[in-house]
């Protein structure tokens, strides 16, 4: 972090995990209905849909954070605020919180077993997706596949940038 350069954007880890909270659990607009017609075209519960997309989004966040700032106070400070927001989530919708823990658990756990030459991070995350959506092997899969890691790749890589492209102001202990 560059901390002379006064060109480059600042902000507080506060800041950028309300940031990365909106961005997953905020939908963007028309989404809702964007879920509705894959759900419909896909023949799946747009609901169940709706919600492991949620938690996708939730991995490809917190796995953007690990991966930009590695073993850092910036990281400790950001995911800190950031799963605070998803404690207020829980009060309000009791559960959300195991949930999110076994999907970035499961996640995880995809990340490890990633083979070269079988599509890598992102497609197995897709397919991972089409799975927990009860998608049976087809076209239909095949789609909701390609959206799974799709959302993930360019979810991660905006997570990615925009952390490289700041100076992030520690808060102090």
């Amino acid at each position: 972090m560059n901390r002379n350069d006064t060109s480059r954007k600042q902000a507080s880890p506060v800041e950028l995990a309300a940031l990365l909270a909106e961005s997953v659990c905020v939908p963007g607009e028309g989404e809702q209905e964007a879920v509705g017609e894959l759900a419909a075209a896909l023949q799946v519960n747009a609901d169940v849909l709706a919600e492991e997309l949620l938690y996708l989004r939730a991995f490809a966040v917190d796995f953007a954070v690990l991966m930009s700032l590695g073993d850092s106070p910036a990281k400790d400070q950001i995911l800190s605020r950031y799963y605070e927001h998803w404690e207020r989530i829980d009060a309000e919708a009791e559960g959300t919180l195991e949930i999110l823990e076994q999907r970035l658990l499961d996640y995880a756990a995809i990340v490890g077993d990633v083979e070269r030459g079988h599509g890598g991070l992102a497609r197995q995350l897709g397919i991972a997706l089409a799975a927990r959506c009860d998608v049976e092997a087809g076209p239909a899969a095949g789609e909701l596949m390609v959206f799974g890691g799709r959302l993930f790749a360019v979810l991660y890589e905006e997570v990615s940038a925009m952390l490289t492209e700041i100076d992030i102001l520690l808060l102090e202990d």
